[in-house]
């Protein structure tokens, strides 16, 4: 039993300085990818261009409800069948308003993402085209590692290149 353990620690002794001295073959570096998403200059771009059109989104609402508003003043004034009539004109306007606004939130939402993933891509491909070119093994995202080393963040170099490509 003595013999087999021996053995096994051999065994292990071996495998591990093996492993070290293949490690060294290896280049590795790291990418803290939400700092390069903040500030990456397309980011911004793309953030004022989807703040525009949520602001129109919200005029077209807004012009809903200041329609829906009005014909409730007017039907005040109406006698009752002409009220009623206005009446069942302001619920289909209601029920366009909340149409319109699920509307706009689904397609604001779908912009968002769109936009997310397109600036995440083009990270990506910049991570990976710095990756091949300086001959890394590994480029890992700073989220997924439990303790790193600062000489081994390419994070602003990232940036740097990206917003570059961005002139």
């Amino acid at each position: 039993m003595k013999k087999l353990l021996i053995i096994f620690a051999v065994f292990c002794v071996f495998c591990f300085c093996g492993a070290a001295m293949s490690a060294q073959q290896f280049k590795f570096a790291y990418v803290d990818i939400e700092k390069v998403f903040s500030e990456y200059k397309g980011t911004k771009i793309a953030q004022e261009r989807f703040e525009q059109e949520e602001k129109k989104r919200e005029g077209e609402l807004r012009n809903l409800t200041d329609e829906i508003r009005n014909l409730q003043k007017e039907a005040e004034l109406l006698k009752e069948k002409e009220k009623q009539e206005k009446e069942n004109l302001i619920l289909q306007k209601i029920a366009e308003l909340r149409k319109a606004r699920v509307k706009a939130e689904q397609e604001l939402m779908a912009m968002k993402n769109k936009m997310n993933i397109d600036i995440i891509q083009k990270i990506e491909a910049v991570v990976k085209e710095k990756g091949e070119k300086e001959g890394y093994t590994f480029v890992f995202q700073d989220r997924a590692m439990l303790y790193k080393k600062p000489e081994f963040d390419i994070t602003a170099e990232v940036i740097e290149i990206i917003n570059k490509k961005e002139e």
